[in-house]
């Protein structure tokens, strides 16, 4: 890996090694991050950002240096760095209030997300019956996102300077398996029943609640967990089923080196002990790397 600090004007300094690491990345939050320790020979200047890349040169990360801290103690100098990716600003900044009666993603993109350095957006730029209404509160992200989901019926991911509205995972299929696949040295099967839910109820007009979605697989286990929806909720209740269940299960492997994968990728782990497991996606992404050396730990659910 090679990692650049990115200065304002557009110069950059090529950093060593880290002598520690961390990379998080993960479906439900809309920034990757990243931690690093690098150790310096003098000093580096202020930095706006970090790229890091691989050996063939393509962009394993970019974002903004969140802070920044250089320490000298016994003739040692290091960089300490906390990065969020691009996604990082739009979650800090919030968009002037108004209501979109004919919203495109074209348009979204220009007033939401490319003020805070995102250069291309890929999508469906068709051009939507609103009304879209951006209120008072809200993130860029949150807006652009809301679009996403009413309109595209996707999550939206930034990756590197695009706004990825397709939904399309673009992560490689990952098959961990001692055997025949990317090796682990440590693989968890992890089951939360606490997380399922069996039955979501929505307010009535004439006041009261009944019924609006429920969980046949669930209640077959023997769980009884209900939820009733506040009035005027937008949420929609099978997703919400959908969500408890994805939460209920993961199984988790650390593997030694860098990620081969991210977020939302296809994957399958086969373990002699834990079973087989397919048809599953990485829901999360963990790298870390110190004096033992660099690993990564991959958190699947149902796809």
């Amino acid at each position: 890996m090679r990692y650049i600090g990115l200065k304002d004007g557009g110069g950059e300094i090529l950093l060593p090694a880290p002598a520690e690491l961390r990379f998080d990345s993960a479906e439900d939050a809309p920034a990757d991050g990243f931690r690093g320790v690098f150790p310096l020979a003098g000093g580096c200047g202020t930095l706006a950002g970090l790229r890091v890349e691989d050996a063939a040169g393509g962009v394993r990360f970019l974002g903004t240096a969140d802070m920044q801290r250089q320490t000298v103690s016994g003739g040692e100098t290091a960089l300490r760095l906390t990065c969020r990716s691009l996604a990082g600003p739009l979650l800090d900044s919030e968009p002037e209030p108004q209501t979109y009666e004919y919203p495109n993603l074209a348009t979204i993109f220009a007033r939401h997300i490319r003020p805070y350095g995102l250069t291309a957006f890929l999508g469906d730029a068709r051009i939507f019956r609103g009304p879209l209404r951006v209120a008072k509160g809200m993130s860029e992200w949150q807006a652009a996102a809301l679009f996403c989901k009413t309109y595209l019926r996707t999550a939206p991911r930034v990756r590197g300077t695009v706004f990825d509205a397709t939904g399309i995972a673009r992560g490689k299929p990952i098959l961990l398996d001692n055997a025949a696949g990317v090796k682990y040295f440590r693989a968890e099967l992890r089951l939360r029943r606490c997380e399922l839910l069996t039955e979501i109820w929505t307010p009535t007009a004439e006041g009261s609640y009944a019924p609006a979605a429920a969980d046949a697989g669930s209640v077959a286990l023997g769980v009884r967990r209900k939820r009733c929806l506040a009035a005027g909720s937008s949420a929609d209740a099978e997703e919400l089923l959908r969500a408890a269940d994805r939460r209920s299960f993961a199984v988790l492997a650390d593997c030694p080196g860098y990620p081969r994968t991210e977020v939302g990728a296809p994957a399958e782990l086969r373990d002699p002990t834990l079973g087989t497991f397919a048809g599953l996606t990485v829901a999360e992404v963990a790298c870390a790397g110190g004096p033992d050396g660099v690993r990564t730990r991959y958190t699947m659910r149902k796809g």
